[in-house]
């Protein structure tokens, strides 16, 4: 699903059952030929197929809580599997793919001035570069991708083992050639899953190379020495009732201070442990879960996966240690019901039946239990005086959404905030409620109570619209004071990437920004409207020439500084340009990293023209 969770499917005639699925978190219904998954955020996916026989069903509609929609075109003819041929919303193509023998090519943003194009080239059927267009035809962004067999005598066929980036960075992967790796329990009747054993990173720009070494328990995620009997369409774990743990161990070498992370897993796969040591020092997290030993998978409750303490332990190289405890507590919908920071703070949430409850908590229209009521933060106790701060919330149903297949939305209404029970501050939300920008906020109240309610009250109006003009989408934000001052400011954005065009203030000082393909800022230019008194900085990228990437930046009067990164994007040098003298560069910082990828040295550098240099380092 497009949360990131898996189920295995059990269907009857009208029904779909989603084995192993506690928490209710998605529903999923048949609809003839069609399977529609909502989420429990609201949002709503329609998975189809090109007949009621083919088994496979892929996303043809993606909506929001609000019924906008995404639509997913498909090709089921060419090819065993179904390929992605284009994604529209309601007024445009966001996107179109075209497939040959050896590439496939993905033109974003078609006929739209932000658009550009990407090329995934293949060899053999594997992944082999991704060519990135944004800066033009003639210089792009190349990525390129290394396969080997895996397994002894390649029985897993090929994987990904390496990339090379733009820029000059590598990372390269390794796997067993032995045939050893996870085992599967004895009932599977399959050879080792190979696991990584080294992970190496090449940054370039003069810095080492990062690299980590992996070591695994025998016990792993697949269930290998449980004695559990395997099953392709479930769990093996879920069905283990005895203690069963497995785990890891990352080491990172180099700068004379090893380090190594040992983390431990439970049958659920849920993380129990961590511990880094280095220096003789050490860090263990430690993890309970609702989850109940010894019981089976059906009789777990349903919050099994959530956890109920966080310990953190400190110790240092003297094994003086330090610990803080974390509590919390969830409902069987998983959601939080109270948290307890080490210090003794205690936070406590309530929520509106999905049924709903009074004016302020209309009915969920998919059933979950998920609406925010209250939120209480009680402090510690001290020898000071602190008040208890709650906050309440309200919801109002908005009928009529965008899209037929979307019953309702409910959005939030009504925010108040309290100090031991006295109102301090008020917040209530209106909505557009047709067209386009049917859900978007539209006017949001503000009223302060300084004395309480029985006091003096000031509200402050804000009212939002909305236009599109072309490619753009314009925002205009009025702000009226309860003294009835009007303040206006507006923005325009990009409908597509969101990317930020030009605002301009109460004041009417504008200023706008343009972008490259990538969407990296080019200019900045300060009072647009009055081309007299206009002050634009610039900035200018550079790929794998002195530097894996060097970002040099000219503001209004002619001040330049050029930064140089690795190709991990971490900064190694400064540089400022004498631009009233000789126009030389200087360099006024460098950094270094070490094998861990820690920073390991700054040096500060100062220069004084005919007399030299001088250097502070760190």
């Amino acid at each position: 699903m497009s949360s990131g969770e898996r189920y295995k499917v059990q269907e009857t005639g009208a029904s779909v059952i989603l084995l192993q699925k506690k928490l209710d978190t998605v529903h999923v219904a048949k609809d003839q030929n069609a399977y529609r998954i909502v989420h429990k955020t609201g949002d709503v996916e329609v998975l189809t197929g090109p007949g009621s026989g083919f088994s496979l069903k892929v996303p043809t509609v993606l909506l929001t809580p609000a019924g906008h929609s995404l639509g997913l075109t498909w090709d089921f003819h060419d090819g065993p599997l179904p390929r992605l041929k284009e994604v529209r919303d309601e007024t445009d193509t966001l996107l179109t793919v075209d497939y040959s023998r050896s590439k496939a090519t993905l033109n974003v943003l078609p006929g739209h001035s932000e658009g550009y194009r990407v090329e995934l080239w293949f060899q053999n059927g594997l992944l082999a570069g991704v060519h990135h267009f944004g800066l033009g035809t003639d210089a792009p962004l190349v990525w390129n991708f290394t396969s080997s067999p895996i397994g002894r005598q390649g029985v897993w066929g090929s994987w990904i083992t390496g990339v090379s980036m733009p820029g000059g960075m590598s990372e390269t992967v390794y796997y067993p050639q032995d045939g050893s790796g996870h085992q599967f329990p004895a009932s599977a009747h399959l050879p080792a899953l190979p696991y990584v054993t080294r992970h190496v990173q090449k940054p370039g720009g003069g810095q080492p190379p990062i690299e980590v070494d992996y070591s695994y328990t025998d016990k792993n995620f697949l269930g290998g020495h449980s004695g559990a009997a395997w099953n392709p369409d479930q769990d093996s774990l879920y069905g283990v009732l005895t203690s069963y743990s497995y785990g890891s161990t990352e080491s990172r070498a180099g700068n004379g201070q090893p380090s190594e992370t040992i983390r431990s897993y439970n049958q659920y796969h849920l993380q129990t442990a961590e511990e880094t040591r280095q220096n003789g020092c050490s860090q263990k997290t430690q993890t309970d879960y609702y989850a109940s030993a010894g019981q089976p998978f059906d009789q777990q409750p349903a919050q099994f996966q959530l956890p109920k303490s966080r310990t953190v332990t400190w110790t240092d190289s003297r094994q003086n240690s330090r610990t803080e405890t974390t509590q919390t507590a969830f409902d069987a919908a998983g959601n939080p019901q109270s948290q307890v920071e080490p210090d003794g703070t205690r936070t406590e949430w309530t929520y509106y039946p999905a049924s709903g409850s009074g004016s302020d908590g209309p009915r969920e229209p998919n059933g979950f239990c998920r609406l925010l009521q209250s939120v209480t933060r009680t402090p510690a106790h001290t020898g000071f005086d602190a008040p208890v701060y709650k906050e309440t919330y309200g919801y109002l149903q908005l009928q009529g959404t965008a899209d037929p297949r979307v019953s309702a939305a409910v959005l939030k209404s009504l925010e108040q905030h309290y100090a031991d029970g006295r109102l301090l501050r008020e917040q209530t939300f209106a909505y557009s409620t047709t067209g386009p920008e049917l859900g978007r906020l539209a006017r949001l109240v503000e009223t302060e109570y300084p004395s309480g309610p029985g006091g003096p009250k000031y509200a402050a109006t804000h009212g939002f619209a909305f236009s599109v003009q072309q490619e753009a989408l314009v925002q205009r934000h009025t702000l009226t004071s309860h003294d009835h001052l009007t303040l206006t400011r507006s923005q325009t954005r990009s409908r597509f990437t969101g990317r930020l065009w030009s605002a301009t203030d109460p004041h009417q000082n504008a200023v706008t920004m343009t972008y490259d393909g990538l969407g990296r800022m080019l200019t900045r230019t300060r009072n647009a409207e009055a081309a007299q008194y206009q002050a634009t900085d610039t900035i200018a990228y550079e790929t794998a020439g002195s530097a894996p990437f060097v970002v040099t930046s000219t503001d209004a009067t002619n001040n330049v500084l050029r930064q140089s990164l690795d190709g991990m994007g971490r900064p190694i040098r400064y540089e400022r340009k004498d631009t009233d003298g000789d126009g030389t560069w200087y360099t006024v910082r460098t950094l270094g990293y070490d094998e861990q990828g820690r920073l390991s040295s700054v040096t500060e550098a100062d220069h004084v023209r005919g007399t030299g240099q001088f250097q502070l380092t760190g």
